[in-house]
């Protein structure tokens, strides 16, 4: 209808502004975090959690991960791995958005724990820790974790979010690969 504006509502992006979430191509946490605040101060207002191969396939750097390590994105295996990214970025304003894998599940455990951490409410803050299991086969070559397990975990993720963040999503589609 006219007035002919995009997005979800007739208000369009005059309510609710669209987000400018650059991808940082950094391997190690603290690389990200500096780029981060930097793009932030040049206008950047939601964060994009690009993980790497290792962390996306929840391997151990130090054991499993090999050559995928800081590949594609950043490391994050640890709890300190993902305060460092995130140091002195106020999730509570900014928005963050991850594209965790096949399952969301580890990611959101971190980023509970880091609230926690913090003493912030997970609940105020927003954005998505994105769960897309068949993207992650198509680019793998086969499934990470079988099918109906991806499944479990994403309604786990949906749980999650619903009792715990409710400001985050967790399902998505990387259109990307299928371009």
């Amino acid at each position: 209808i006219a007035p002919y504006t995009r997005g979800v509502s007739a208000a369009g992006h005059s309510i609710e502004p669209w987000l400018v979430a650059q991808e940082i191509p950094a391997g190690l946490p603290s690389d990200f975090n500096k780029a981060l605040r930097e793009d932030l101060n040049r206008g950047q207002n939601a964060v994009m959690l690009l993980l790497d191969t290792a962390t996306r396939r929840c391997a151990d750097p130090e054991t499993t991960g090999g050559a995928h390590v800081a590949v594609c994105g950043v490391s994050i295996a640890t709890l300190d791995d993902l305060a460092a990214a995130l140091e002195n970025i106020s999730l509570e304003a900014v928005p963050l958005m991850v594209w965790a894998g096949a399952s969301s599940v580890p990611m959101a455990g971190m980023l509970q724990a880091l609230a926690s951490k913090r003493g912030e409410d997970l609940r105020q803050w927003k954005g998505a820790v994105l769960a897309d299991p068949l993207t992650e086969a198509a680019r793998d070559g086969g499934p990470q974790i079988p099918f109906e397990k991806a499944c479990k975990e994403m309604a786990a993720g949906v749980r999650w979010a619903e009792e715990s963040a409710p400001g985050f999503r967790t399902v998505g589609i990387q259109a990307s690969l299928w371009g």
